[in-house]
């Protein structure tokens, strides 16, 4: 991620912020299938760690992470590499019931 033009990191808000602006010009409204949404800056991240590691790439250095630990964090696949696939039931005027299948 680019530093901001004092060197300092740029706080994780104005990341995602930039990332949905630059989206908005590449993308048109005919380029997202109706009732999907797209992915954030996050998730999009987690999945290139993945790919990535899945390669032999250091995704550490890729992403820019001081610690292994945090690299780690974009390493989880949320339950779709082993099948937990998590399903939202929204029903009216209820708060949603997470079922994991």
């Amino acid at each position: 991620m680019l530093p901001k033009r004092n060197g300092m990191p740029s706080s994780p808000a104005k990341l995602s912020y930039e990332f949905i602006n630059i989206r908005k010009l590449v993308l048109t409204s005919s380029d997202i299938p109706p009732g999907r949404t797209l992915p954030s800056l996050h998730e999009v991240r987690s999945l290139a760690e993945r790919s990535y590691r899945d390669i032999g790439v250091d995704t550490q250095t890729l992403l820019g992470h001081k610690f292994p630990s945090t690299a780690n964090i974009y390493n989880d696949g949320r339950g779709i590499n082993d099948g937990q696939w998590k399903f939202v039931r929204l029903t009216p005027n209820t708060a949603p019931h997470a079922t994991v299948h």
